[in-house]
């Protein structure tokens, strides 16, 4: 796992393409909370910890 300190920072654009999903289905979640994926808003520019997402998609793919 990459050290969270050094993780880069990703538009919801490129995290959707990290994800290999949709950009509105990271717009939906930041509004519903349905899935709880970590962002953070800085100003009004929202991000993506790279880290943040395979942590995401590790606890999906275990079930938890």
């Amino acid at each position: 796992m990459m050290n969270t300190i050094q993780s880069p920072w990703l538009t919801p654009t490129e995290a959707a393409q990290y994800l290999k999903t949709s950009r509105n289905f990271l717009d939906r979640d930041r509004l519903e909370r349905r899935h709880q994926i970590p962002f953070f808003r800085l100003g009004r520019h929202i991000r993506y910890r790279q880290s943040d997402l395979d942590n995401f998609v590790e606890s999906t793919v275990s079930g938890r």
